[in-house]
């Protein structure tokens, strides 16, 4: 499954390289499982956290990872699959034991932080780490990843994702910022605590729900894509609109701003 999502995110990127011309020698340094070795060894661990927690950071290199709220959870939670790849058998064993994972709450702050850590794939062996989370709904989530999909759902007090090559999924409230260079963007922006948003891609579409109430200044551009504005039941002050931007005010304040941008893709809008 991992490795069918990982080819079908290459074969998204190419086809969108071939739409708009753009350099081939992007596509080169996609993934680093771009040669597959034909040998696996996987390992599934648990890890948990009971200590109540203000925020919850995610480090991966290569891998999904996703976070989803739990309103009964007392404890952050996390299922790591870890995969070694080879060209041998020997091979494979040795990449999944230089794998290295961890989840730890670093005291004072409250926070918590999951890290996986191993070296960089090589001509004989690649490494994968998939995370699977859960938390409070309170817990402010921040994930950081290189290369894999990133999912956060359920969270209200702020969600921060980045991945290099990756598509970003987002459902929650508070500050929202969402950056991906290769990767589309889903974003359902929940009611409680509207605050900030920015998502932004390179190559990407973008797509965004608002909840019914929403009010802020809205801004909405690509450089080569349609804008398209769902907003039926919103009230809001256009500022200005074409086929690639839209700027508008939604009931009548410009605060709390977001910020909607890709290259290469389309944005749409839509309301509840």
């Amino acid at each position: 499954m991992r490795q069918e999502r990982s080819s079908r995110n290459r074969a998204r990127v190419l086809a969108t390289c071939s739409r708009w011309s753009c350099p081939l020698l992007l596509v080169a340094i996609l993934s680093p499982t771009a040669c597959s070795r034909s040998f696996h060894r996987v390992e599934q661990v648990t890890f948990a956290v009971s200590a109540p927690a203000g925020k919850l950071t995610v480090r991966n290199v290569v891998g999904d990872v996703t976070v989803v709220a739990d309103p009964a959870a007392t404890e952050i939670r996390a299922e790591v699959t870890k995969t070694g790849r080879g060209t041998t058998p020997g091979e494979a064993k040795r990449a999944l034991g230089q794998i290295n994972v961890e989840l730890s709450s670093s005291g004072g702050d409250d926070a918590v932080v999951a890290v996986a850590d191993h070296p960089r794939g090589t001509a004989t062996r690649e490494y994968e780490v998939e995370w699977h989370l859960t938390a409070p709904p309170g817990v402010a989530v921040e994930v950081h990843d290189k290369f894999g999909d990133v999912e956060a759902r359920g969270f209200t007090h702020g969600i921060r994702l980045d991945s290099d090559f990756g598509d970003l999924t987002a459902e929650g409230g508070g500050p929202i910022r969402l950056d991906t260079e290769f990767g589309q963007i889903g974003l359902v922006i929940m009611t409680e605590n509207p605050e900030a948003v920015r998502a932004r891609t390179d190559f990407g579409d973008i797509d965004v729900r608002l909840p019914a109430g929403r009010t802020g200044r809205v801004t909405a551009d690509t450089d080569f894509g349609d804008v398209d504005v769902r907003l039926e039941s919103v009230t809001l002050r256009l500022l200005g609109q074409r086929r690639s931007r839209f700027d508008a005010e939604l009931g009548g304040e410009a605060q709390p701003s977001m910020e909607l941008s890709t290259d290469f893709g389309d944005v749409t809008l839509h309301s509840p």
